[in-house]
């Protein structure tokens, strides 16, 4: 007498994340990779100094990638394309819902040496 068994294994595997965070759902200032940023949110640069457009997945990879180039300063991402721009300098900001923007803060700490004598 054959005994067989058969058995079928169905397996779902969720590969969905969690969808990355908007600008206004990000603290601020934002720190990335020990770099503080302002972030101004629906908000445009205008003029100054470009140093690169990349693409990005998101406004935290823009904000990523301007904490990586040491010379810059700013950086604008157009969610409806992707596109992150990068500057060093920039004359000025203007409202605009389709631009979320961050301005890279200055590193205010200080260190001072103190000589402190000791008796002996």
């Amino acid at each position: 007498m054959d005994i067989t068994t058969s058995f079928e294994i169905t397996t779902t595997i969720d590969t969905t994340s969690a969808a990355p965070l908007s600008c206004a759902q990000l603290d601020n200032p934002y720190t990335v990779d020990g770099a503080q940023f302002g972030l101004e949110c629906c908000t445009g640069i205008l003029g100054g100094a470009g140093i690169a457009n990349v693409w990005t997945d998101d406004f935290v990879s823009c904000i990523k990638a301007c904490a990586d180039e040491p010379s810059c300063n700013a950086a604008q991402r157009r969610p409806s394309t992707g596109i992150c721009s990068l500057f060093s300098s920039f004359a000025t900001t203007n409202a605009d819902v389709d631009s979320d923007s961050c301005f890279r803060k200055e590193d205010t700490t200080t260190t001072t040496d103190i000589a402190i004598e000791t008796a002996a």
